[in-house]
């Protein structure tokens, strides 16, 4: 989002911002930099219990947070864009149950939820919380 990093860095011709707003580094700001390795194989790289951009969620983990959105009586979207679609269609999932379904959004810029939020709140989610 290059208008919120002329806002908040300057100046922006130092930084290169790509358009899913990663910052692009130099190899250099990496050369004292180690990989830790996986303490289970030892020789595979430490991967954090996160899904990458690109990458898939585990089955149980979508059937579970689907499960929750289903129990819920709101929905609380802090600092996500909600482009991927394993968030989007929750959103999608309570609007369509409940047309009335409150879904609350705190995030810079837009979002692909905005159409189907409540309430929106265009700030900095550390600041607001």
């Amino acid at each position: 989002n290059r208008d919120w990093a002329e806002r908040n860095f300057a100046p922006v011709k130092e930084a290169d911002i790509r358009a899913d707003g990663d910052a692009h580094l130099c190899n250099e700001d990496f050369h004292e930099f180690s990989v830790p390795s996986c303490d289970a194989c030892g020789d595979g790289i430490l991967m954090p219990t996160v899904v990458f951009f690109g990458g898939s969620i585990p089955v149980e983990v979508k059937d579970r947070a689907m499960e929750l959105v289903q129990q819920a009586k709101s929905m609380l979207i802090l600092g996500s864009s909600c482009q991927v679609f394993s968030v989007y269609r929750l959103a999608l999932a309570a609007r369509k149950a409940d047309k009335d379904f409150p879904i609350a959004l705190v995030n810079i810029g837009g979002t692909r939820v905005d159409p189907l939020a409540t309430f929106k709140l265009e700030a900095q989610c550390g600041r607001v919380l």
